[in-house]
Order: C-alpha cells, then sequence, then structure tokens
C-alpha cells in the first residue's frame, strides 16, 4: 500500500451514515446500519409466522425493502434507518422470485406454474402496484399479469423513467406500456431469439441474442426503442451457444461475451470464448484480440466519465488483466496473477482484481488515477464480492448452497482491514442498500480505513492468539506447523526448475505444442519426445530405447505366444523354434555389433552376454551412480552414511574394471 496516498481526515461520518445492508439467513433476516454503528436496526420487525422467506430485495432507487414470505409479499420503506415501516402487504403465496422497477413504482412476483382446472394458463408473473391509495389497507391489487413458464430471464426491463417495459416470450421482445396497465404497443420478432438486454440512459436501446445452430452463425442485433423494427447495428460470428451481455453507464456500447460448451481444437475443457465491442452510434464492431490463449475469466465497465474504459480478465492461470479504451487499445497491462474477478467501485476510482472460486481468494485493489497497486489482502471461501455505495468498502459474503460452511459477511476497507464481521448458521442473500454513488464525494487522496466494529476486533483478538489462524466464524483454532510443499531429497536445497513455477513467478509461459497438424497444450520445458515416452510401460536401466516397431513386434509376439499355448500344446511353436535354430547354424559366426547406451554396452542382435560381460556392465553402472552422488555432494548437498561408502569404493571399483578389462 503507498502510504502517499492516505489522507489524514477519516470518512465524514455524515457520508457514511447513509450505509446500511440486509442479509436473508437461515432462521432470521436482519438490516444492519453502516459505519460507525454496525447495529442491527432496532426499527425493523420481521414478519412473523412467515416461514421459510425465499427472497429479499432492494428498489433500485433504495427507498424501499420487499420480502417474499410463503404466504405474502412484505413492502418496507427504508428511507429513515431510525423508522423503518411496512406499507404493503401483497397477497402472493410461494413467491420465488421479486423484482423492482427503476424508480420503485412497481414490484413483480415470479411462482411456479400450475395447471388449472379449466385448462387455462396459470399467469404466474403478476404486477403490483407499491404507490399508496391513501386508505389504512395495506393490501393492493396486481396491476397485470403474464404467463411465464421459464424461471430464466422472468424479469421485466424497465427505462430509467419507467416509460416502457419489456419481456421475451416465444422468439418475440413485447413493449409494454406500464401507464396503460402494460398494454402491449410493439414487438420484436426474432427467429431463434435467446436472451436480450435493455440499454440504460435518456435514448435506450435492447440488444438482442441469437445463438449458432445448425450450421447458421450466431449473432447479436441491437434495436433502437424508436425504430425498433430496424437494427441499428449487427453482429454476426460462429463459436456462440451462449451469450453475456453488458452495457457502459451511459448506454453507448456494449460487451458481448460468447461462448460454447465444448472447444473443438481440445484446449480448453471450459469450452471457448470470444468478447466483442459494439458501439451503435458510431457503427462501430469489432472482436477483442488478446495476446494470451484461454478464456475470459470476467470483465467490467469503468463507471466514471460514462464507462470509456473498461478491464478484462484472461488467459490460462495466472490469467493477465488488461485496461482497454472504446478503440481496443491497451491502456495499462495489470500483470499475470492468478485471478479471474475484476470489479470498479461505483466512482470508478478504485478497480478491485480478484481470484475467487478454485482460487485462494487474493485481492489486489488499484487506484485508476495513478496506476498503482495501494492494496493487497487475502478473503477464503468468498462467493460473491460487492463495492459499498460510497466506494470505499467490499461486502465479501460467503452463501449456500455454494458453500454451506462459514456462512457469513465479512466487509473489509479497501485497504484491506476488516471492517466488520458477521456470522450465521446458512446465509442465502446479502446486499447494500442502493444510495446514488453521487451522494458520497470521493476526495483525491484515499481515505484511511474506520474504526473496526466490536465483532472484527474480537475476531482479530481470537485469531492473534490462535497464533495467526481464524476460520471465517472467528473461533480459535490451533496453530499449524508450516511444512512446505513436499520436496524430493534429490531436489531439496536446489533452485525450483523453471517448467515447475508458474508464470508469475518467472517460470515459462504456456505453450501449446503442435503434432500433427493438431495443436496439444504440453509443459513448458518438456520436448515432445519425452512427453511421447509417457505411459510406454517401464524400460530396463541401461537398455537401449525401443522403438514403436520394436514395441509393436513385441505386442505381436506375445500374442502369438499365448496362441500357441492355447494351440495343440505348443507343437507349432516347437516347429518354430527347430527352424529358428537351423537358421542360426547357417548365419556366419560373426559377433554382432554393440552400441553404448547409458555407458554399457548393448548387444543389438539380442546373443547371450558372458558373465565377464555382466560383471563389467554392473561395475559401469556402479561408477555411473558414483559420480552422481559426488555431483550432489559437490553441490552442497548432505549425503547419507550409506552414500558415503559407496563414494569411498570408487577406487575398489575401478580396480576390478580395470582387471577385467585386462
Amino acid at each position: 500500500m503507498a502510504e502517499s496516498l492516505v489522507a489524514s481526515a477519516a470518512t465524514p461520518a455524515a457520508s457514511t451514515s447513509k450505509l446500511q445492508y440486509a442479509y436473508r439467513a437461515e432462521k432470521s433476516v436482519g438490516m444492519v446500519a453502516g459505519a460507525p454503528a454496525w447495529s442491527p436496526m432496532q426499527s425493523y420487525a420481521k414478519p412473523e409466522g412467515q416461514h421459510p422467506l425465499r427472497a429479499g430485495i432492494y428498489s433500485p432507487d433504495g427507498r424501499l425493502y420487499a420480502l417474499a414470505g410463503s404466504d405474502s409479499i412484505f413492502i418496507y420503506d427504508v428511507q429513515n434507518p431510525d423508522e423503518v415501516k411496512l406499507i404493503k402487504t401483497i397477497p402472493v403465496k410461494n413467491a420465488l422470485e421479486i423484482d423492482f422497477s427503476p424508480q420503485g413504482t412497481y414490484i413483480s412476483s415470479w411462482i411456479r406454474p400450475i395447471k388449472l382446472e379449466d385448462g387455462a394458463q396459470h399467469k404466474n408473473l403478476q404486477i403490483w402496484s407499491t404507490a399508496s391509495d391513501g386508505s389504512d389497507d395495506q393490501q393492493v391489487q396486481e396491476v397485470a399479469s403474464f404467463t411465464q413458464k421459464l424461471q430464466e430471464g422472468w424479469k421485466l426491463q424497465f427505462t430509467e423513467d419507467e416509460s416502457c417495459a419489456l419481456r421475451s416470450i416465444q422468439n418475440e421482445v413485447h413493449l409494454l406500456d406500464p401507464a396503460k396497465n402494460f398494454a402491449l404497443t410493439d414487438k420484436l420478432r426474432i427467429e431463434g431469439l435467446a436472451n436480450f438486454s435493455l440499454s440504460p440512459g435518456k435514448n435506450p436501446s435492447v440488444a438482442v441474442f441469437v445463438p449458432e445452430k445448425k450450421g447458421m452463425p450466431g449473432s447479436v442485433r441491437v434495436h433502437s426503442l424508436a425504430t425498433l423494427s430496424v437494427p441499428s447495428i449487427q453482429k454476426s460470428f460462429y463459436k456462440a451457444d451462449r451469450g453475456q451481455i453488458k452495457w457502459n453507464s451511459s448506454g453507448t456500447s456494449l460487451l458481448f461475451l460468447s461462448s460454447t460448451d465444448h472447444d473443438k481444437t481440445g484446449k480448453s475443457y471450459y469450452g471457448e470464448t470470444n468478447l466483442y465491442l459494439m458501439t451503435p452510434a458510431l457503427q462501430y464492431e469489432a472482436r477483442l484480440v488478446l495476446d494470451k490463449e484461454g478464456g475470459i475469466g470476467d470483465f467490467a465497465w469503468n463507471p466514471a466519465n460514462g464507462g470509456k474504459e473498461f478491464a478484462v480478465s484472461y488467459g490460462w492461470m495466472p490469467a493477465k488483466t488488461t485496461l482497454f479504451d472504446l478503440r481496443l487499445n491497451v491502456l495499462h497491462e495489470f500483470g499475470a496473477l492468478p485471478r479471474n474477478y475484476v470489479s470498479f467501485n461505483p466512482q470508478g476510482r478504485l478497480l478491485c482484481i480478484a481470484g475467487f472460486g478454485n482460487l485462494a481468494g487474493q485481492m489486489d485493489i488499484w487506484d485508476r488515477s495513478t496506476l498503482k497497486k495501494v492494496a493487497n489482502f487475502q478473503v477464503n471461501n468468498c462467493t460473491e464480492c460487492t463495492w459499498s455505495p460510497d466506494g470505499r468498502l467490499l461486502m465479501c459474503s460467503t452463501l449456500s448452497p455454494r458453500l454451506r460452511v462459514d456462512n457469513g459477511i465479512r466487509i473489509h476497507h479497501w485497504t484491506g482491514s476488516l471492517i466488520h464481521l458477521q456470522t450465521t448458521e446458512e446465509l442465502y442473500q446479502a446486499a447494500w442498500r442502493p444510495v446514488p454513488s453521487t451522494d458520497f464525494a470521493f476526495p483525491r487522496a484515499l481515505s484511511p480505513a474506520p474504526t473496526p466494529s466490536s465483532e472484527a476486533q474480537l475476531y482479530q483478538i481470537r485469531k492473534l492468539n490462535a497464533g495467526g489462524s481464524g476460520t471465517n466464524s472467528g473461533a480459535a483454532s490451533p496453530k499449524p506447523v508450516a511444512t512446505g510443499a513436499y520436496r524430493p531429497p534429490g531436489l531439496r536445497n536446489r533452485e525450483i526448475p523453471s517448467i515447475f513455477k508458474r508464470e508469475d513467478e518467472g517460470g515459462a509461459p504456456y505453450t501449446p505444442q503442435k503434432s500433427n497438424g493438431t495443436e496439444k497444450s504440453g509443459i513448458p520445458g518438456l520436448s515432445s519426445s519425452a512427453a511421447a515416452g509417457r505411459g510406454r510401460g517401464k524400460t530396463v536401466p541401461g537398455a537401449a530405447p525401443r522403438t514403436d516397431s520394436q514395441d509393436g513386434g513385441q505386442k505381436k509376439g506375445q500374442n502369438k505366444k499365448g496362441k500357441q499355448q492355447n494351440n495343440g500344446q505348443g507343437r507349432d511353436g516347437l516347429a518354430d523354434g527347430v527352424a529358428a535354430l537351423k537358421v542360426q547354424e547357417a548365419a556366419p559366426a560373426t559377433p554382432a555389433k554393440s552400441h553404448i547406451s547409458n555407458g554399457v554396452a548393448q548387444d543389438q542382435a539380442g546373443t547371450p552376454l558372458t558373465p565377464e560381460d555382466k560383471k563389467r556392465r554392473a561395475l559401469q553402472k556402479k561408477l555411473g551412480a558414483i559420480e552422481a552422488l559426488k555431483a550432489r555432494r559437490d553441490a552442497g548437498e548432505k549425503l547419507e552414511k550409506t552414500q558415503e561408502k559407496k563414494i569411498e569404493a570408487e577406487d575398489e571399483v575401478r580396480k576390478e574394471l580395470d582387471e577385467l578389462a585386462a
């Protein structure tokens, strides 16, 4: 961490007092006030008799919070932390999904479709109004309802002013008017439509994705809502079974990640990925060409300045993270490290590059203004990581069912300091209350960490008492013994070869090897001949290397031998042996030529060795072993007593070898 970036003044309490988060656990649902309090909000009362609570969500403007129970949906006004009150009760049973419109005017609910007795379609997607009618009755009636069989992609997508809503159904995108009870006003039909995404901004557009099918390429098309029937820009490509669309904050450009289930080249078990950039206003579209092979782990837009740059994490581990502009020019390279997650804070000042999932949980914080790394810390078992609205804190959650142990919430300052800790038996959701990032003035000099909560301080004390270790639950554990990675005796006290090092540790980069016109993944520094020799079975020490023809001939001979033993008790084999003996007697009595392999003479004709030759070969093998031990001793390695005795017997071995040669 660069000390020059830390300001002397702490974060104003007036700004941090707006922070709060809500969580949904197995036996409790709660709201907690942010720094400097970090205390449960006493004014919030959990609904009674509602178990389980299946979903909880804030409205995008941060005014409301909704909970979906087994009998009803409850809507709370959370603008005042000291006076959280229930304002609406919606009679929906067993709602699995809920979602707010951008301004919190409407709330949508989705339940599993059921078969009705009269055979009609069940309208399981319902839309409700959250506006107060002035009466004391908290129950409301639905505004509109639709049939939505699939849970994936069930949400309606609203424009920012809520003047239009979009939903997808059977190769069509429907435009609905909320002011007219969500009546259909227009529709866009695209055969093979998989998913769509509505852009933010005052002049919204909709991007639709059609996957590759039956030899036809996939495509992404962008349609303006003003001229829906004519696409403003489109891009066709292959290798697109699935797609992910991300718009920048101004809605002028989008990034599209295409992926396949299988990689036909055989380079990756996880399929193949490609990233495309599209700017409809400039009629600009291009594929991002990356300088390292491998899949794309994550990508994210910078929300500052309308989204004029983005970061991508890509390549085989250790992955590489690079910052690009809207013309795909490289602005900065953050190096190659085991990372697969990138995220800008809401103000675009800090960039988090981390490694989650099967990685160790290392997190790097970079200052965008100086392009310097300002912090590095580790968070274990993190399944979800989100920035706070003020851009200074990171909520690292361990959620179920992704992980059913060590569930809880850990809130870290950007410097890596643990600010707050909360654990629970099973945690399902955790989210910050949305607050506009413009409400928080981000200083030029990065602010230091605030005082940790009492839970975080207690955790640190337990961690120190346990000898620097601890679990997410804060329970003390015994101090582990630092053993390190196992190394065989022959490699101890030596430098690790580069083929066993990662690229970020100074090892050789990953390079695929070509064989017979196809590329195969190889180990850096390992030749193709050495790799091809693997799996051929055991070889006799000192013997000549076997060729493919010899291996094949030996296998054929073994098969013939097996057949001979099962046919006439080996009479055909006896005849073959007599014929071979006659050929041997007819051959000239000149000795077969021998060659040297590993310092030992070998007979190519396969004639039996004399006792003198066998003894000579054994002595030569002993000398080779003695020379290897002497080289290890000269390198500074400590030998065992038996190995020292072998070296002392070198003169006797050489004397015996000279006597045989005489």
